[in-house]
């Protein structure tokens, strides 16, 4: 629940906790797209860190798009697709990726 707290802190009120360097954490992030009916899935998978693991979606404008932590599918109409991922594991560590979407075509 620290880590928790910590984080919402991190993402929306700018506060920079001590969170282990991203050269220091083990997570490994991939992802797959899938589109059907003009709406993409984006599936997340985070592995090595320590589970669970919290996702985070955002927008070009770094806002969050998603408040379901813990959901690591996210499904979005293709003309609204996220800039990246970050994911966060059960002690903190704290990796990003950017979502492309043209991987998907």
């Amino acid at each position: 629940m620290k880590v928790f707290t910590l984080l919402l802190f991190t993402l929306f009120y700018g506060v920079k906790p001590s969170l282990p360097a991203p050269d220091d954490c083990s997570i490994e992030i991939k992802y797959s797209l899938q589109t059907f009916n003009n709406v993409t899935t984006i599936d997340v998978n985070a592995t090595g860190g320590s589970a669970p693991y919290f996702y985070f979606f955002f927008d070009k404008n770094n806002n969050p798009l998603t408040w379901d932590f813990k959901d690591s599918r996210y499904k979005v109409a293709s003309n609204e697709f996220p800039k990246y991922v970050k994911v966060l594991d059960s002690k903190g560590c704290l990796k990003k990726i950017e979502l492309n979407e043209s991987n998907n075509k």
